[in-house]
Protein backbone atom coordinates (compact mmCIF):
# COMPACT_ATOMS: atom_id res chain seq x y z
CA UNK A 1 0.00 0.00 0.00
CA UNK A 2 1.25 2.95 -0.93
CA UNK A 3 1.78 5.73 1.95
CA UNK A 4 0.07 9.22 1.82
CA UNK A 5 -1.11 11.96 3.64
CA UNK A 6 -3.96 11.54 6.41
CA UNK A 7 -6.84 14.58 5.95
CA UNK A 8 -8.29 15.12 8.90
CA UNK A 9 -11.36 17.09 9.91
CA UNK A 10 -11.73 17.52 13.90
CA UNK A 11 -10.33 17.11 17.39
CA UNK A 12 -11.12 13.09 17.30
CA UNK A 13 -10.45 12.58 14.11
CA UNK A 14 -6.91 14.22 14.78
CA UNK A 15 -6.75 11.58 17.77
CA UNK A 16 -7.37 8.59 15.22
CA UNK A 17 -4.32 10.42 12.77
CA UNK A 18 -2.50 10.19 15.71
CA UNK A 19 -2.89 6.56 16.51
CA UNK A 20 -2.50 6.00 12.63
CA UNK A 21 0.56 7.30 12.61
CA UNK A 22 2.11 5.23 15.11
CA UNK A 23 1.19 2.06 14.60
CA UNK A 24 1.61 2.07 11.16
CA UNK A 25 4.19 4.83 10.23
CA UNK A 26 4.96 3.62 6.80
CA UNK A 27 1.22 4.61 5.58
CA UNK A 28 1.16 8.23 6.94
CA UNK A 29 3.62 10.76 5.46
CA UNK A 30 1.87 13.94 6.80
CA UNK A 31 -1.30 14.99 7.46
CA UNK A 32 -3.87 17.71 7.25
CA UNK A 33 -6.11 18.88 10.05
CA UNK A 34 -8.81 21.32 9.93
CA UNK A 35 -10.27 22.46 13.81
CA UNK A 36 -8.13 19.61 15.24
CA UNK A 37 -6.85 20.58 18.34
CA UNK A 38 -6.73 20.03 22.44
CA UNK A 39 -10.20 21.70 23.79
CA UNK A 40 -9.60 24.65 26.39
CA UNK A 41 -11.61 27.82 27.61
CA UNK A 42 -15.30 27.81 26.68
CA UNK A 43 -15.26 25.28 23.86
CA UNK A 44 -14.20 22.80 26.55
CA UNK A 45 -16.91 24.03 28.38
CA UNK A 46 -19.15 23.09 25.11
CA UNK A 47 -17.71 20.01 25.09
CA UNK A 48 -18.09 19.22 28.66
CA UNK A 49 -21.65 19.43 27.79
CA UNK A 50 -22.61 17.27 25.11
CA UNK A 51 -26.56 18.44 25.60
CA UNK A 52 -25.49 22.14 24.51
CA UNK A 53 -23.93 20.53 21.11
CA UNK A 54 -27.19 17.96 20.63
CA UNK A 55 -30.46 20.76 21.34
CA UNK A 56 -28.35 23.23 19.13
CA UNK A 57 -27.82 20.78 16.42
CA UNK A 58 -31.59 20.18 16.87
CA UNK A 59 -32.53 23.44 16.07
CA UNK A 60 -30.32 24.19 13.41
CA UNK A 61 -30.78 21.07 11.71
CA UNK A 62 -34.42 19.93 12.28
CA UNK A 63 -36.14 23.19 13.15
CA UNK A 64 -35.07 25.33 10.77
CA UNK A 65 -36.49 25.12 7.71
CA UNK A 66 -34.10 23.73 4.86
CA UNK A 67 -34.84 26.62 2.51
CA UNK A 68 -33.74 29.36 5.27
CA UNK A 69 -30.66 26.90 6.45
CA UNK A 70 -29.27 27.14 2.97
CA UNK A 71 -29.92 30.90 2.40
CA UNK A 72 -28.03 31.74 5.82
CA UNK A 73 -25.24 29.34 3.99
CA UNK A 74 -25.30 29.91 0.76
CA UNK A 75 -26.12 33.57 0.81
CA UNK A 76 -24.63 34.80 4.18
CA UNK A 77 -21.98 32.70 4.82
CA UNK A 78 -20.65 31.83 1.23
CA UNK A 79 -21.27 28.15 1.36
CA UNK A 80 -21.50 25.60 -1.42
CA UNK A 81 -25.12 23.59 -1.27
CA UNK A 82 -24.80 21.16 0.39
CA UNK A 83 -28.01 19.49 0.74
CA UNK A 84 -26.28 15.52 1.06
CA UNK A 85 -23.88 16.62 3.57
CA UNK A 86 -27.25 18.35 5.77
CA UNK A 87 -29.18 15.28 5.50
CA UNK A 88 -25.98 13.19 6.88
CA UNK A 89 -25.66 15.79 9.27
CA UNK A 90 -29.13 15.29 10.54
CA UNK A 91 -28.77 11.26 10.39
CA UNK A 92 -25.87 11.28 12.48
CA UNK A 93 -27.36 14.13 14.93
CA UNK A 94 -28.26 11.20 17.32
CA UNK A 95 -27.27 11.56 21.57
CA UNK A 96 -24.67 8.57 21.38
CA UNK A 97 -23.07 10.16 18.46
CA UNK A 98 -22.53 13.55 19.86
CA UNK A 99 -21.80 12.03 22.95
CA UNK A 100 -18.90 10.06 21.71
CA UNK A 101 -17.54 12.76 19.66
CA UNK A 102 -17.63 15.65 22.49
CA UNK A 103 -15.90 13.21 24.94
CA UNK A 104 -13.11 12.24 22.38
CA UNK A 105 -12.57 16.17 21.98
CA UNK A 106 -11.72 16.18 25.71
CA UNK A 107 -9.32 12.99 25.27
CA UNK A 108 -6.65 15.03 23.25
CA UNK A 109 -4.24 16.99 25.05
CA UNK A 110 -1.14 18.70 24.49
CA UNK A 111 0.73 16.28 25.25
CA UNK A 112 -0.27 14.06 22.17
CA UNK A 113 0.05 17.10 20.14
CA UNK A 114 4.22 16.74 21.08
CA UNK A 115 3.93 13.16 19.98
CA UNK A 116 2.60 13.62 16.54
CA UNK A 117 5.27 11.40 14.96
CA UNK A 118 4.26 13.29 11.46
CA UNK A 119 4.81 16.21 9.36
CA UNK A 120 0.94 18.18 10.13
CA UNK A 121 -0.18 20.83 8.86
CA UNK A 122 -3.07 22.47 11.80
CA UNK A 123 -5.52 24.98 9.66
CA UNK A 124 -8.25 26.58 11.67
CA UNK A 125 -10.60 28.96 10.15
CA UNK A 126 -10.86 32.58 11.45
CA UNK A 127 -14.46 32.96 11.65
CA UNK A 128 -14.93 30.20 14.67
CA UNK A 129 -11.94 27.90 15.17
CA UNK A 130 -9.25 28.18 17.96
CA UNK A 131 -6.62 30.19 16.13
CA UNK A 132 -5.00 30.38 19.18
CA UNK A 133 -4.82 26.82 19.90
CA UNK A 134 -3.75 26.00 16.07
CA UNK A 135 -0.78 28.75 16.60
CA UNK A 136 0.28 26.55 19.68
CA UNK A 137 -0.01 24.00 17.93
CA UNK A 138 2.48 25.16 15.42
CA UNK A 139 5.02 25.52 17.71
CA UNK A 140 4.64 22.59 19.82
CA UNK A 141 4.26 19.69 16.61
CA UNK A 142 7.60 18.15 17.04
CA UNK A 143 8.26 17.07 13.27
CA UNK A 144 10.00 19.97 11.44
CA UNK A 145 7.64 21.46 8.79
CA UNK A 146 4.71 21.44 10.54
CA UNK A 147 2.89 24.31 10.40
CA UNK A 148 -0.24 26.14 11.90
CA UNK A 149 -2.20 28.35 9.53
CA UNK A 150 -5.49 30.35 9.71
CA UNK A 151 -8.03 30.35 6.45
CA UNK A 152 -9.32 34.03 6.61
CA UNK A 153 -13.01 34.94 6.99
CA UNK A 154 -13.85 31.49 7.01
CA UNK A 155 -16.80 29.29 8.47
CA UNK A 156 -15.86 25.93 10.31
CA UNK A 157 -16.90 23.96 6.72
CA UNK A 158 -14.41 26.08 4.88
CA UNK A 159 -14.22 23.21 2.07
CA UNK A 160 -17.95 24.54 1.74
CA UNK A 161 -17.31 27.46 1.55
CA UNK A 162 -13.93 28.01 -0.44
CA UNK A 163 -13.64 24.72 -2.04
CA UNK A 164 -10.63 25.63 -4.46
CA UNK A 165 -8.71 27.56 -1.97
CA UNK A 166 -9.57 23.47 0.08
CA UNK A 167 -8.20 21.78 -2.78
CA UNK A 168 -5.10 23.94 -3.33
CA UNK A 169 -3.69 23.54 0.49
CA UNK A 170 -4.46 20.10 -0.12
CA UNK A 171 -2.58 19.86 -3.40
CA UNK A 172 0.19 22.46 -2.52
CA UNK A 173 0.94 19.91 1.18
CA UNK A 174 1.05 16.59 -1.04
CA UNK A 175 3.32 18.36 -3.45
CA UNK A 176 5.33 20.21 -0.92
CA UNK A 177 4.97 22.81 -2.90
CA UNK A 178 4.02 26.84 -1.79
CA UNK A 179 1.03 26.93 0.12
CA UNK A 180 -1.69 29.26 -0.79
CA UNK A 181 -0.88 33.32 -0.01
CA UNK A 182 -4.31 33.46 1.21
CA UNK A 183 -3.60 30.26 4.04
CA UNK A 184 -2.23 32.80 6.76
CA UNK A 185 0.83 30.80 8.15
CA UNK A 186 0.65 31.55 12.49
CA UNK A 187 4.30 31.79 14.08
Amino acid sequence: MAAGPTLSASPWVLSITLRISRQHPELVLSAIVTAGHPMEGHWAWVARYPSITYYAMLVLLELVPTWLYMLVAVKGRGMRRHEELLEEMRHNRRWEVIRAVDTGLLELKWEDIRMLPVKTLAIAAEGIDDAEAVRRMGREMPVEGSLGAVVGGAVHTWNLQKPKLFSDVIRAWIEQSALPASLEILK
